[in-house]
């Protein structure tokens, strides 16, 4: 695991390291944060034929993507697990990964929407950790049994 983590630490410093050489424009300075402007970046969304941009609404759970006529989008988003794409008829739509590990989706002509959604598996957790706090509850009256040991 180290390894891993050194080679990603090596990795993010040769690339912060060429990020002068970026033909970057300040576009807003907030104090402790610049927000630059790097030219030929590709949009967040957009046609993966084409490279047209395409309207998108970001989300705290996911993002909503009005994608009317286009058949491969591309979403400038790592792919990660748990990740769930449907078009507006609940059909769900699988989530490939590009080259660069951004998502892809090929959506039904019939499709104008796309909902993708970040959905852990929470319920299948919460009994693991109910089961932690009720341990975590009974760890005193278990030292109090066998210790004699009392707060």
């Amino acid at each position: 695991p180290f390894t891993t983590l050194d080679r990603k630490i090596e990795t993010t410093k040769r690339l912060f390291a060429n990020l002068g050489a970026l033909p970057m424009t300040k576009r807003l300075d907030l104090g402790d944060m610049d927000v630059f402007e790097v030219p030929g970046a590709r949009p967040l969304v957009f046609e993966a034929d084409s490279g047209r941009p395409l309207p998108f609404t970001l989300r705290a759970d996911g993002l909503d993507i009005t994608a009317a006529g286009t058949h491969t989008i591309t979403v400038n988003f790592l792919n990660r697990a748990w990740m769930e794409a449907h078009d507006q008829n609940g059909i769900a739509r699988p989530i490939q990964s590009d080259a660069y590990g951004r998502m892809t989706l090929t959506l039904t002509p019939a499709a104008n929407t796309l909902a993708i959604r970040y959905a852990p598996p929470w319920m299948a957790t919460i009994p693991a950790g109910v089961m932690v706090l009720l341990f975590g509850l009974a760890i005193p009256s278990i030292v109090n049994r066998f210790t004699g040991f009392r707060s």
